[in-house]
């Protein structure tokens, strides 16, 4: 539901951090570590090709004020799809080989708890399909939004076939109260081009394009056959007390593999129904569709709501008590009674400092005949 080009790459690297710590934790080291550098490949395409299109954008990462760029930035908008495919696990980009060795330890690994995180790693799959379809489309594809001046029409193809004007445009008036204003409100309301983006120079499609050629073929270090794990020979003698694990047979291993190959083909196919006609207006059409569900998730699931809600509340509340009563009455306090005290003290025993030599001499006398005292006791 992020609106803003990078900031849904920087979500999309949480989830898929996810993915490396299920490797390790069903006891798959080495699955854990190719889906790292496979991540590596495609996240950093991604980002790249990000910064490509903000670049050709005045800056602007809004992505309800792009759409077709895929015409004017062909380079960057094959660097970014390849990457699209591989983070996606489409057959047979990297990103496939790499997440299914996660899946696939995870699930015969044995034991319910591992299905369960198989079951979550499965269904994490179709949210990345989808959330990164949405964005190229909304990006590359749909109607142009990036223009000053052109009022944006709701509809057109991919193939820029006319609009439908029977389809009204979405305005999710209802839902206004209920969204966050950050989502309501464009990043950048008005588009800021007089023409149309153009492609940026080598010093950035030269890397774009190297790391999307990894992004596709990068899984041949490790592909699930005997003579091509190279990365699980590799990682041997770093973990040799962790037992490889495998599917019983080629049969369960290739009915996994194309299971979460059709929830990823499956997401593709809804993400771009949604948004192949683009946006009408500067408008997500998402929350509308998604209704109840889309106010929750365009919320983030009210946990920025709930941070800001404590931080304001009891947060405060306790912040305050730490800086009256704790701070400065008890530790103030304590610091500055053991101050006074002293400082009472000090009046009390300067009395018997007088200055008269007679006084001394008591003292010295006194103190002796205690000394004295002390000493017979101590003889009887």
């Amino acid at each position: 539901m992020q609106l803003e080009l990078k900031k849904v790459l920087a979500y999309s690297t949480i989830s898929q951090i996810g993915y490396m710590f299920l490797g390790l934790g069903v006891g798959a080291p080495s699955a854990a570590i190719f889906f790292v550098i496979m991540h590596a490949f495609f996240k950093a395409s991604l980002f790249l090709g990000a910064g490509s299109v903000m670049e050709s954008n005045a800056d602007n990462q809004d992505m309800r004020v792009m759409g077709a760029f895929r015409k004017y930035m062909p380079i960057t908008a094959l660097g970014f799809m390849a990457a699209w495919l591989s983070i996606s696990g489409i057959f047979p980009f990297g990103g496939f080989w790499s997440k299914d060795d996660v899946l696939e330890s995870a699930f015969f690994a044995g034991g319910w708890s591992n299905k369960a995180v198989w079951a979550i790693g499965t269904a994490s799959i179709f949210l990345t399909a989808f959330y990164m379809t949405r964005q190229v489309w909304m990006v590359y594809f749909g109607n142009e939004r990036f223009r000053k001046g052109v009022p944006v029409v709701s509809g057109g193809s991919d193939d820029d076939a006319p609009v439908d004007t029977e389809d009204p445009p979405v305005e999710p008036q209802d839902l206004a109260a209920e969204v966050a204003v950050d989502l309501l409100m464009p990043v950048d309301p008005e588009p800021q081009l007089d023409g149309p983006p153009k492609e940026r120079t080598l010093v950035m499609t030269v890397p774009l394009a190297v790391l999307a050629f990894l992004a596709t073929i990068g899984g041949i270090i490790n592909l699930p056959f005997k003579s091509f794990e190279n990365l699980d020979k590799w990682l041997e003698p770093v973990s040799p007390s962790t037992p490889p694990i495998h599917a019983p047979s080629f049969l369960a291993g290739f009915s996994l593999s194309m299971f979460a190959l059709a929830i990823a083909v499956t997401s593709i196919f809804v993400a771009r129904a949604i948004y192949q006609r683009g946006l009408p207006g500067h408008t997500d059409i998402l929350p509308e569709k998604l209704g109840r569900l889309g106010v929750v998730l365009a919320n983030a699931f009210y946990l920025d709501r709930l941070v800001s809600w404590f931080v304001r509340r009891p947060g405060r509340w306790f912040a305050d008590e730490l800086a009256g009563p704790v701070d400065q009455v008890g530790i103030d306090g304590a610091v500055n009674g053991i101050g006074r005290f002293f400082t009472w003290a000090s009046h009390k025993v300067r009395l018997v400092q007088t200055g008269a030599v007679r006084n001394y001499a008591l003292a010295v006398l006194i103190g002796a005949a205690v000394i004295l005292a002390y000493m017979v006791w101590r003889v009887f």
